[in-house]
């Protein structure tokens, strides 16, 4: 099954992302194989941890006013925000440079960036 997920995140300022709130956003498109998301999708909201699953990717959003997104980009050591406009808890076709593919690793969560390779 191909999983396209997105999560909202928290932050304490537009500047600061490292905080990971119970808001998400989720996406889910089947397919026989999980493929890298290019930049098609729709992702829906979620509101639990517990629908976070592996192979799947997320958009991680500003749980206050929901107009920002994590971003690939790092400054400061803090990931800069990218505006972002959901329409009914729901994002169609979002830039690959804020979605992040979460999987687990043993007792943690990996968290990955497909554009830059890197994780956080």
């Amino acid at each position: 099954m191909n999983k396209f997920k997105t999560l909202y995140f928290s932050k304490s300022n537009h500047s600061n992302f490292k905080k990971i709130a119970l808001f998400f956003i989720f996406a889910i498109f089947s397919s026989p194989i999980f493929a890298q998301y290019t930049g098609t999708g729709t992702f829906t909201k979620i509101t639990d941890v517990s629908e976070i699953v592996d192979d799947a990717y997320y958009i991680l959003l500003d749980e206050t006013s929901e107009s920002f997104a994590m971003s690939n980009v790092l400054s400061s050591s803090k990931f800069l925000p990218t505006g972002v406009s959901p329409s009914s808890s729901t994002l169609t076709d979002p830039d690959p440079s804020i979605v992040w593919e979460i999987k687990t690793d043993g007792a943690y969560k990996t968290i990955y960036n497909t554009v830059t390779e890197k994780y956080v």
